[in-house]
C-alpha cells in the first residue's frame, strides 16, 4: 500500500493561481503513484478564488475546500487556530 499525503494551499486573492496549480500538483502526485487529497483554504478572498477552488473541487474528488470568511493569515490557517 502506497502512503498518501495532504497538500494544504492556502490562498488569499490568487484567483488566476488556483487552477494552473491544481493541475501542476495532481499531476505531479498521480505520477508518483501516490494517493492524495488538496486541501485549497480560502483565507478570505475578495477575488474569485473560492469560485476558482469549487471548480477544483468539482472536477477532482481528492480536492478538498475550506472558506474562512475573514483573513486569519497562513499560519493561522495552516494551524487550525481560527
Amino acid at each position: 500500500m502506497r502512503k498518501g499525503i495532504s497538500v494544504i494551499i492556502p490562498a488569499k486573492n490568487e484567483s488566476e493561481n488556483i487552477l494552473p496549480l491544481h493541475a501542476v500538483v495532481s499531476s505531479v502526485l498521480k505520477r508518483l503513484g501516490l494517493d492524495y487529497e488538496l486541501i485549497f483554504i480560502n483565507d478570505g478572498s475578495t477575488d474569485s478564488s473560492l469560485e476558482k477552488m469549487l471548480a477544483a473541487k468539482k472536477k477532482d474528488s481528492k480536492v478538498k475546500v475550506i472558506d474562512l470568511r475573514r483573513n486569519c493569515g497562513q499560519s493561522a490557517a495552516i494551524a487550525g487556530r481560527l
